[in-house]
């Protein structure tokens, strides 16, 4: 998602809108239109359009073991939260963090592993779930007008 934004807001500059002369001179509508729809695709595969969803709550086969403190903790505030009950236990969390996106597949293949106590997989972060929030606007945008 972090590469996707920028996408994004590049096809916005070189599309529909009056860009720079330096930028239009190197651009086309085509490209605009290449960077649009490969964001699309980008949202389309966290989501689950391809095989499962990153997209914790939402979609086909949506983690259920996300690495984040909050939501791995038990609900009853008198038990306490260790690693032992919260991060090591194969029990999906008790607390569903719904909407938040995780890391992802890892970087030495396509591959998955929804286990909380794994590899940054599961871990959620604001860092893409911020980016995520911008090419979700700049895709509604894009549907609503036509254009970036």
């Amino acid at each position: 998602m972090n590469t996707a934004f920028p996408a994004l807001l590049y096809a916005r500059l070189i599309g529909g809108y009056k860009a720079p002369s330096e930028v239009s001179r190197y651009s086309t509508n085509s490209m605009a239109n290449q960077y649009k729809f490969w964001a699309q695709s980008q949202a389309r595969d966290a989501l689950g359009g391809v095989s499962r969803s990153f997209y914790v709550g939402f979609g086909s086969d949506a983690p259920i073991h996300i690495r984040d403190r909050a939501s791995s903790c038990p609900k009853d505030a008198q038990v306490p939260c260790n690693v032992l009950n919260a991060f090591y236990t194969p029990t999906p969390n008790p607390i569903t963090p719904a909407g938040a996106l995780v890391y992802g597949p890892g970087l030495k293949g396509d591959y998955f592993i929804d286990k909380r106590s794994g590899s940054n997989e599961t871990w959620v972060s604001h860092v893409y779930n911020a980016a995520l929030t911008g090419v979700f606007a700049g895709l509604s945008q894009m549907q609503d007008h036509s254009s970036l």
